[in-house]
Order: C-alpha cells, then structure tokens, then sequence
C-alpha cells in the first residue's frame, strides 16, 4: 500500500524544476554525495581540533588507498581504506577518543611496559609497522617454561573498555596470543587469538564480575602482513591491566583467575607486536599512537551551510546513509547526520540511542515530531534510509535497515518540518557521544518514498 500522497516536491520552475525532477543522479534526488571518491564536497567546512600529546609525525589515523596507517594533520578529512583489498570504504567520522595506553608502539619499553618473564630477545625496530615505519616490535622466548605476559597497568573507573593491537607471527612454531582486560585478578574478560591463521581460537568470555564481552579480528593488512585484535569487555570496577599473554596450541586452558595467564614451554619463536591501544567505549576506533602520556584524538565535524540547492521539502523527504560502524556511542540522541535548524537541532536525520545499539530516523518541528529505529552491529556494512510524512499521524515516519522497515506515528499536531539551515554530519557540542566508523554515501530525496521503495533503497 502506498504512503500517502500529501508529500509533495517544491514549486519549482525552469532549470531548478528540472533540477529536481531528474536529481544528482537522474533518479530525483537533490543530494548525492559520495565519499568513495576521497574528496569532500566543496560546500562542507570540515574541523577536527589538533588534539592532544600525538608524539610527533602522527596523527589521527586511517588506512590509506596503499594498505598502510597514514596520519591526518588539523582539520583534515580521513578517508579509509579495506587494509586488506584496499577498497575505499569512505569519510572516516569518529568521537573524542583517548588512548590510556602508554608508548603504544614500543611494547619493549619496561619504563611503560612489564614484561613477565626476561625474553631472550626482544626488537623495538624488527619488522616495517602498520604505518610503514620500522617500528614492528618482536619478542624472542627462551627455551623454559614460563609464563609470559606483557602488559600494562591502569587506572580508569569502571565501564566498558577496549583493547586492541596489531600483531603477527614471527619465526618458529604456531603461537596464540590471549587479550586480558581485568579489575581483578578474578575478574576480568578474554579471548584468544592464532596469528599464523587469524582464527579465534576462543571467543571473548567475561570472568567473574565482567560482563559483555566481544571481539573483533580485522581482515589481513596486505600491507604488511600484520592484523589487529581487539577485545571489549564491560568491568564492575576499576579497569586496572591489560594484559597480551602469548601461549602454545597445547597449553591454551580456560582461565578463571590469574588474570587469565597460562604457562608454556618455549622453544626459541618469536611474535610481533605493535600499536597497543586501551580506549573508553565498545568497539575498537582508529589508532591513537601514545608516548610518554596518553593521547587523545578529538571528533570530526563536517557542515555543510548552504543548503538551497537541496531544495529541502518541509511537507516531507526521504535521506539514505551507507556506512561502515566500528565504535558503539556512549551517549544517547546525538544526531549522526542531517538537517539542522539555527539552533543546531534535528529537523530530520539518523541519530544513535544509548550505546549505539540502534540508529533512529527522525524529523521534528518543535512539539511535532516522529522517529522509529532499526538495530545495528559493529563491524558490519549498513544501508539506513528514513522517509517522513509529517501530513500524516500514524505512519508519519518509516526507517529501514539492509532491507527491513518499520513505521512510527507523530506526536504533535503539526503537519510540516522544521526549516532547516545547515546539513552537518555530527551534531555540533555532541563530539564525545558519536559512533565511529565510516560513511560511503549520503542521498535525500525531497519527496516521499514507499516502504518497499526505501526497502529496494537499502538493500
């Protein structure tokens, strides 16, 4: 069944109807903007601060169109690569972030780092990084039976954390390596990983009081060789270390105390290390690279002013976003991306709920407004797409994600939009509450699509 018909486009004449009869793309839409490209729209006004403490020559990160980290200077836009194929995945937008992890590239650095056991080797500069630099960090075991951890300590509150970082194999035998995040030596989440294969050998299991824990394995840097391993876990208390404890096929147990560390005999392999990260939230965001102190890298914002070419309809519209989400928000109702009236609130767009668990499509005018959400997952591509109807009060508002919608009905008695007078991607003052990831394609319509017409958009 058809939605209703009382959308309808603006009055337009000459070139300008024209404009929008055949749209960007000659399918009627008056804002196409695609990020794969690796240039930003020349109406955009891009910001991102300077941040704090990157040690020098570094940077905001993201994957270059070669497979390597690059780092962004001040205000400029990243665009991000598949490490692995090297296909362009988008404008990278990402919340303030800080890395707690110390000398984040150097793990043999006893200053910041303990190594459990003395190693028969170890190499701050062994192997070409992530980043292109030779700075790849590999450790050497002895022939014993030790245990052999390598971590750090920390004191942060309790909440959700993340630890992630690059590694792969080196010579000799098959090695595991197990990510430890724990308050205690009891409590604490894990998972273990196999670097000559990048196979979860087990997958993330929270112990004792922690809770909520997951992981994520990115695809091979072909770059390089080098993958990166992370995992989140959810700690009643103080997160206190994390810990990178390497291991053997044959000694792998299910650890339920001493902060997750097994013993096993060494034979003389060696592994590689580098780009350690501990940060605040679920899901790993693009690397902050630490010295001495921790780092903090600060959000992205992109506002584009004007907007008269867009030829925003008040009576309703229809706006689509594919995206890439690597990082969950710890914040609930920032707008991700949309229209904004003067005050730099929602006049229709994708906004994020607490924990970034759903995205929301939106459109207000003051008291009147409709919304309706569709789950989402880290690490996963998404096709979201919103249509409103502000003429109507039930079925005033229909979402859909990868195919699959939902309708929602108005509160208020309005029947219009807001005016809007600027599209942002972010909302401005909202820099630590985002989701992280990319954006490959932005598209409105200023008429109304069905249901199945925005399904067949999203899909």
């Amino acid at each position: 069944m058809r939605r209703s018909t009382r959308m309808s486009r603006p009055t337009l004449s000459g070139s300008s109807r024209s404009a929008v009869l055949l749209g960007n793309d000659g399918d009627g839409s008056t804002l196409t903007l695609d990020f794969t490209t690796g240039v930003l729209d020349s109406r955009f006004t891009f910001t991102r601060g300077s941040g704090s403490n990157f040690p020098a020559g570094t940077g905001p990160s993201y994957v270059g169109s070669d497979g390597f980290l690059k780092y962004a200077t001040t205000n400029q836009a990243r665009f991000d690569h598949d490490p692995t194929t090297f296909a362009a995945r988008g404008l990278l937008i990402e919340a303030d972030t800080t890395n707690l992890t110390r000398s984040s590239t150097n793990l043999t650095n006893t200053s910041f780092w303990t190594l459990q056991t003395a190693y028969a080797a170890t190499s701050a500069t062994a192997d070409t990084a992530p980043d292109n630099t030779f700075t790849g960090n590999s450790f050497t075991e002895p022939n014993n039976n030790q245990q052999r951890s390598i971590y750090q300590s920390y004191a942060s509150a309790a909440g959700t954390y993340t630890f992630s970082v690059w590694a792969k194999p080196g010579s000799g035998s098959v090695r595991l390596i197990r990510l430890v995040v724990s308050s205690a030596s009891g409590d604490f989440g894990y998972a273990t990983f196999n670097l000559s294969t990048g196979a979860i050998e087990q997958a993330a299991t929270a112990v004792g009081t922690a809770t909520n824990a997951s992981l994520t394995v990115s695809g091979l840097y072909t770059a390089t060789g080098w993958r990166r391993y992370s995992l989140t876990v959810t700690l009643a208390a103080a997160v206190n270390f994390g810990f990178i404890v390497p291991m053997d096929l044959a000694s792998m147990d299910v650890p339920t105390t001493n902060f997750g560390r097994v013993a096993y005999h060494g034979d003389g392999s060696s592994f590689l290390l580098w780009g350690a990260m501990m940060e605040s939230g679920a899901g790993p965001s693009s690397f902050v690279s630490t010295g001495a102190s921790t780092a903090t890298r600060v959000a992205d914002f992109a506002v584009m002013s004007d907007i008269s070419a867009v030829n925003f309809n008040t009576s309703g519209g229809t706006m689509t976003v594919n995206g890439f989400q690597t990082k969950r928000s710890a914040g609930s109702f920032p707008s991700l991306i949309g229209f904004l009236d003067a005050s730099d609130v929602p006049v229709l767009g994708v906004l994020n709920t607490t924990l970034g668990t759903t995205l929301i499509g939106r459109w207000a005018n003051g008291a009147t407004s409709a919304e309706q959400s569709r789950n989402i997952t880290n690490n996963a591509l998404y096709k979201f797409g919103v249509v409103s109807d502000p003429g109507l009060s039930v079925g005033a508002v229909t979402v859909s994600i990868n195919g699959s919608s939902a309708t929602g009905n108005k509160t208020g008695a309005g029947t219009t939009i807001a005016v809007p007078t600027k599209f942002a991607i972010t909302r401005p003052g909202f820099g630590a509450f985002i989701n992280c990831g990319t954006i490959s394609q932005i598209k409105y319509w200023p008429t109304a699509k069905t249901a199945s017409e925005l399904n067949v958009l999203t899909t």
